[in-house]
């Protein structure tokens, strides 16, 4: 008796360890599940933001003037604009331009004085991004304007210079106002750097990376600041493996000297700058189908052993009358109660969760109802799939085997 006691506690004991080890499985897998549709979220954010940029149609290379016969702007100027002539001339190629940097991957900034603003030491004046450009780089790399014109060649020279400008500059210095032909100057006390006036309003693109925030940025066309190094963007139709060749016989006949560097579509541009994010989604999204995983494995394991110790009272429950839906009910029930257990602890954690990553995933916005959702039919479907097979087979039981079980 005092062994048939022992035996009943240890198993009591087993199955009350096995139900706790359940509940926390759930809950974690839950947390998880909705940790990988929130980094989903963001990384789908992320790429939706730059789209525009996400194209095989635009390819882009690096080139660096070297030796002495590019030692005067005006040697600079002249070898950038016969290049950029000979290229638009390529076989499929429909587009041609240069430009000083490529979006996502950083760049050049100056503070700037708009408005009435006067130079201030003290004063922490407005951050703008500068993008020098040729004069098809928009129609090249498809951005649009949002208002006024393009630049053109004349914009370069003159003591005020025409400039484009992003919405992000025009939201942060003229919210309420026209902004084309307002004046922005360098922060100098003296006579300023540069002095230019808005001509057109470009849509946004991101400078700092893939899931930074958009700068206000200008772009203008100053014909003695073109530096060594540039960037090369061409909009075609050949790919860019057939491309490739092309441009390097074209700079050879130009140069022999000189090399293309990071040839690249702007789409694996944009693929580069989002690889971070793209690893971190998938590393979560591996520990949850690993959790998931575990929870089938755990809940059903459990079950099983649940179904064994309950196999006379359901022998009983068959004898007298019971269906086998009401044996599956039973069975779906109790796996039920311990999911709910473990969704309550997951949600908890969830929120902890959501309020900690907030402000270091970027778009996430807190918890919200959608994620819950999906991490809730995730864990579901998994709980579903294993109680399924412990809750057929108690509905399969010999009421008559039963009975005689031990």
């Amino acid at each position: 008796m005092r062994a048939d006691a022992r035996g009943a506690v240890g198993s009591r004991s087993r199955h009350h360890m096995l139900r706790a080890l359940i509940i926390v499985q759930v809950g974690v897998a839950f947390m998880l599940a909705n940790g990988a549709v929130l980094f989903s979220g963001s990384y789908l954010k992320i790429a939706q933001e730059n789209a525009v940029l996400d194209t095989d149609a635009v390819v882009s290379a690096n080139v660096a003037l070297r030796g002495p016969r590019y030692k005067e702007d005006a040697d600079r100027v002249r070898f950038w604009r016969a290049l950029v002539e000979r290229l638009q001339a390529l076989p499929g190629v429909t587009k041609a331009a240069i430009t000083s940097k490529l979006p996502l991957e950083g760049g050049s900034n100056t503070n700037a004085l708009i408005n009435d603003e006067t130079y201030d030491p003290k004063a922490r004046r407005m951050n703008v991004e500068r993008s020098s450009i040729t004069e098809d780089y928009f129609d090249t790399m498809g951005l649009r304007l949002m208002k006024g014109r393009g630049l053109r060649a004349e914009d370069g020279v003159g003591e005020i210079k025409g400039v484009v400008v992003n919405q992000a500059l025009v939201a942060r210095a003229w919210p309420n106002k026209e902004p084309l032909g307002e004046i922005m100057r360098a922060n100098q006390p003296e006579k300023p750097w540069f002095v230019v006036r808005v001509v057109g309003v470009v849509e946004d693109v991101k400078q700092w990376g893939a899931d930074a925030k958009v700068q206000p940025e200008m772009y203008t066309v100053p014909e003695g600041h073109w530096g060594n190094g540039v960037n090369l963007v061409l909009r075609s139709s050949v790919p860019s493996s057939q491309l490739a060749p092309l441009l390097r016989r074209e700079l050879a006949s130009m140069d022999p000297e000189l090399a293309l560097k990071d040839l690249r579509t702007m789409r694996e541009v944009v693929s580069q700058s989002m690889a971070g994010q793209r690893a971190v989604t998938g590393l979560v999204n591996v520990f949850m189908e690993i959790a998931l995983g575990l929870v089938a494995v755990g809940l059903y394991g459990t079950l099983s052993y649940h179904v064994q110790q309950r196999t006379r009272e359901i022998g009983v429950r068959v004898a007298i009358g019971a269906l086998k839906p009401d044996i599956v009910k039973l069975v779906f029930a109790q796996g039920s109660r311990w999911v709910a257990v473990g969704l309550a602890l997951g949600v908890a954690g969830s929120i902890g969760m959501a309020v900690g990553l907030k402000s270091l995933v970027y778009g996430m916005k807190g918890l919200t109802v959608p994620p819950l959702g999906l991490a809730v039919i995730a864990v579901g479907v998994a709980a579903v799939v294993a109680c399924w097979i412990p809750a057929r087979r108690a509905a399969r039981l010999d009421p008559l085997e039963a009975l005689r079980a031990d």
